[in-house]
């Protein structure tokens, strides 16, 4: 009963608010929800063992590249570790590539590490480029090797998602799935900082 109460009280304490009320305070008091309601979706962030990500290693297709000349020409970088052998991973992906169609270049560089394969074999390359090609990915593709490993080992969960500025430090990281819409709010965040 007390419960009808309170809300029959908030209710009319809502409704009888003046219809003279200023527009600008209404669209301010409706932003504040949307974002309350958007931060209340966000994931919880992953505090890592590591604080900077660095590599030197090559992509999926043998070229090589290094974290510093991976990094440089972006404010903000995502670092996508996934495996082969998981599914919500592979869902990941698309999600993360047409992120091109909101931000540029200069603001954000799209990677991922391929966990389950390895520089030393050719173990599950081959899935992973099919993988790749299937979903229609473009942005770079890296394979672990042992500049890697200590970052790579201490990694409990995939999918992971890292954000790193130009140096390499870790900014922000998420374990699991983030949808377009939460990856867009983190970068926006990472970019008004």
């Amino acid at each position: 009963m007390k419960k009808l109460l309170i809300f029959v009280l908030i209710l009319i304490s809502f409704t009888s608010c003046s219809k003279k009320e200023n527009t600008s305070n209404k669209n301010k008091e409706n932003n504040k929800t949307n974002i309350e309601i958007q931060e209340e979706n966000m994931p919880k962030e992953k505090i890592l063992a590591f604080n900077e990500f660095k590599f030197d290693t090559i992509d999926t297709k043998g070229n090589r590249l290094s974290s510093d000349d991976a990094y440089k020409n972006s404010k903000i970088n995502l670092i996508y570790i996934w495996a082969t052998y998981c599914e919500e991973c592979k869902d990941n992906l698309l999600a993360i590539e047409n992120l091109k169609d909101s931000f540029s270049a200069e603001d954000l560089n799209s990677l991922s590490f391929i966990l389950d394969t390895s520089i030393n074999s050719s173990t599950n390359i081959d899935t992973a480029e099919e993988i790749l090609k299937k979903e229609n990915i473009t942005f770079t593709s890296l394979i672990p090797n042992p500049t890697t490993e200590n970052s790579l080992s201490k990694v409990e969960t995939v999918p992971l998602t890292i954000f790193v500025d130009g140096n390499g430090k870790i900014l922000k990281s998420y374990e699991g799935i983030l949808s377009k819409d939460q990856l867009e709010t983190i970068i926006n965040s990472l970019l008004n900082a």
